[in-house]
């Protein structure tokens, strides 16, 4: 009695372990079958999404970019934007020559970072002028945000400039800017009969003249 109850028991196991070896293989089966249909779904996807070589590359949407600039510079009449400003310095080392410039920020003596905030309105009309009123300005000193007025003018510009600060900074508009900048999509957004590309523009060479950052170009451009 007791053998037969053994011998049942090891046939039993040996059964449950067969079905549940059955049941991990179905299981495997199915996960890769659904892998291959996933892989498979994103593979078409990608196929039937249609992208034209010459309009996906960076260099030939800039080079669309840059011919009708100097048209957008001029055709826009005015515009109202909201101006937030975020700054922090960190004085790494004095020149006690600027202590005699007048107009120069003094910093706090022990004090050698500082930070500050603005939020303006800011309203420009064609050719170039610019109104902007400060609505709120908090920071841990007042001198050196205030700065007579000086900070907002470098924000009064002409995004389809050929250069930007009062001829400080080339832009990457400007028609020779191919010399100087290298071009990058960042990312492809919107629809697929409206895409908006996101292209990455970085110095070609260190310049305090040249600029880098990102802009986002329309497909109908």
């Amino acid at each position: 009695m007791f053998l037969h109850y053994t011998n049942s028991s090891v046939y039993l196991s040996r059964f449950y372990k067969e079905k549940l070896r059955l049941k991990r293989l179905l299981f495997i089966w199915i996960w890769i079958c659904f892998l291959f249909s996933f892989v498979q779904k994103a593979g078409a996807e990608r196929v039937s999404y249609p992208v034209d070589k010459h309009v996906s590359s960076a260099d030939s949407i800039m080079e669309k970019v840059i011919f009708f600039a100097p048209l957008y510079e001029r055709i826009i009449e005015s515009y109202k934007a909201e101006l937030y400003i975020k700054g922090w310095v960190n004085i790494r080392k004095k020149n006690h020559i600027l202590r005699y410039i007048p107009s120069m920020f003094r910093p706090k003596k022990g004090v050698r970072e500082y930070m500050m905030e603005t939020y303006s309105d800011l309203h420009f009309t064609a050719p170039d002028i610019y109104d902007q009123k400060v609505k709120a300005s908090v920071g841990t000193a007042s001198e050196f945000w205030e700065m007579d007025g000086r900070l907002p003018e470098y924000f009064h510009i002409n995004i389809y400039s050929s250069t930007l600060l009062y001829d400080k900074l080339l832009s990457p508009l400007a028609p020779n800017a191919k010399k100087y900048y290298t071009y990058r999509i960042d990312t492809v957004m919107g629809e697929r009969h409206a895409l908006q590309y996101k292209i990455r523009f970085m110095p070609k060479s260190k310049s305090f003249q040249l600029v880098g950052g990102y802009l986002i170009v329309s497909d109908n451009v």
